[in-house]
């Protein structure tokens, strides 16, 4: 199911919609647009960042693996 389902998705207030209406899309229109990601993408794009970052100092690989499963437990919560 979640393989169908986008990363991301906009909600246009009022002001943007010509009817005066809510709805959802999947591209941004303004900068007032609302933007909600998906909560397990977003958590795995920080796990990557993560693991990029920490391989560019003296951490070792165990820690850095540590560092980032432990993140992954915190954001589940």
């Amino acid at each position: 199911m979640k393989e169908n389902a986008p990363e991301k998705l906009y909600l246009y207030p009022y002001s943007s919609h010509p009817a005066g209406k809510r709805y959802l899309n999947l591209n941004k229109l303004s900068d007032h647009d609302i933007e909600y990601i998906r909560a397990d993408a977003f958590i795995e794009k920080v796990c990557e960042w993560l693991d990029e970052t920490l391989r560019n100092t003296d951490f070792y690989e165990n820690e850095i693996e540590l560092m980032v499963n432990e993140f992954k437990k915190a954001m589940k919560l």
